[in-house]
């Protein structure tokens, strides 16, 4: 890629990522690797053309643009400033192996509950009220905070080989560990 070329492809960039010069880099950077991707599987297109990096590069940054969308939680109750200043969280390979066995047996875990329990600690986990959970089941609130109370003795006892795994690894799993337990 030339010179020429690169400020061209940078400004395509900026502009899928409203003026963020880091964020363009980032998406220059994996359209690179996209391209190098398709040189190994086709060698015989040595010279890929402008149009060919553009459209890489449009492909990339309709996929961050959706998964941006699909992740835009409503914090009604923060402070959007707050979560804004937070920086972005990078997880290595072995982090992302971690994290998605934590989920497997996460998911396990509520596969093992009946539909009341599941529901009402789901709900739970979204911030909602025993009262509105009690609504939601057709119950009272006090009956609805012994479903999720039971519900999670039942899931740290599904966890309990899982979570040994955890205490026994090295402290940067751990320390993940923690850092993505949901507080309910």
């Amino acid at each position: 890629m030339a010179l020429a070329e690169r400020s061209s492809l940078l400004g395509i960039c900026l502009r899928w990522t409203r003026g963020n010069f880091t964020e363009a880099e980032d998406l220059l950077g994996d359209a690179c690797l996209r391209v190098l991707e398709c040189d190994e599987r086709e060698p015989d297109e040595a010279g890929r053309s402008l149009a060919f990096w553009a459209t890489v590069i449009n492909n990339l940054g309709r996929d961050r643009n959706r998964r941006t969308r699909r992740w835009n939680f409503d914090y009604q109750h923060r402070s959007s400033d707050t979560l804004g200043t937070l920086p972005a969280r990078t997880i290595s390979a072995e982090q992302q192996v971690f994290l998605k066995e934590c989920l497997v047996a996460a998911d396990r875990g509520l596969a093992q509950l009946n539909d009341r329990q599941r529901t009402a600690i789901l709900l739970r986990s979204a911030g909602i009220d025993y009262s509105e959970i009690g609504e939601a089941l057709s119950t009272t609130s006090a009956n609805a905070r012994k479903i999720v109370e039971t519900a999670r003795a039942a899931l740290k006892r599904a966890s309990a080989p899982h979570e040994r795994r955890i205490r026994r690894a090295p402290s940067s799993r751990a320390s993940l560990a923690r850092s993505y337990r949901v507080e309910t």
